[in-house]
C-alpha cells in the first residue's frame, strides 16, 4: 500500500503530464495497491503513478456518491471504460510503449470488474456477466454431497 502523497514526492514531474478523472487527483492519504497483479515499474518506466490514479477512480466512482454524482451510488459501465481508457493513455503518458499499455487495458477490462462496483440499472457487458459467473463459480463453497 502507498500513499498518493509519496507517489507524488517520488514521481513528481511524472505525475503533472499525467490525465486525471474530473473529480481531481486522489487525497494525500489515499491507499493504493499499485499496479494490481502487475509489476509497478519495468527499468526505467514507472507505472505507479497511472496505476494508483486508476484505483482512485475505480474506488470514488463506485463507493462513494460525492464522486459519482448526486443520488448516485456506483458507476456505469462508461465511467468504469473511460477509467480504463485513462489508465492506458496515463501509462503511454509515463513513457510505456503501446504494447506494454493495450496489456494493461486488456488486463483491467477482463480482471477489473471484481473490483468495480456498478450503479443502480448499470450492467456489466457480455464479458463482464461472464467473468462475474467465473468468479462465483470458483469461490462458492462446496456443496455437501448427501450419500
Amino acid at each position: 500500500m502507498t500513499r498518493w502523497d509519496a507517489i507524488v514526492a517520488a514521481h513528481g514531474p511524472l505525475c503533472d503530464r499525467l490525465t486525471y478523472p474530473y473529480f481531481g487527483e486522489p487525497p494525500a492519504a489515499y491507499l493504493s495497491d499499485g499496479c494490481t497483479h502487475a509489476p509497478d515499474s519495468i527499468g526505467p518506466l514507472a507505472f505507479l503513478p497511472a496505476c494508483a490514479i486508476h484505483d482512485w477512480e475505480y474506488h470514488a466512482l463506485t463507493w462513494s456518491s460525492t464522486f459519482a454524482g448526486p443520488g448516485r451510488f456506483g458507476g456505469s459501465e462508461t465511467d468504469r471504460a473511460a477509467a480504463d481508457l485513462r489508465l492506458c493513455h496515463n501509462l503511454m503518458r509515463s513513457g510505456a510503449p503501446w504494447p506494454v499499455a493495450a496489456a494493461f487495458w486488456k488486463a483491467v477490462r477482463v480482471a477489473g470488474i471484481g473490483s468495480y462496483a456498478y450503479g443502480p440499472g448499470a450492467k456489466p457487458g457480455r464479458l463482464g456477466r461472464l467473468w462475474i459467473w467465473i468468479v462465483s463459480v470458483l469461490t462458492a463453497p462446496p456443496k455437501e454431497v448427501v450419500a
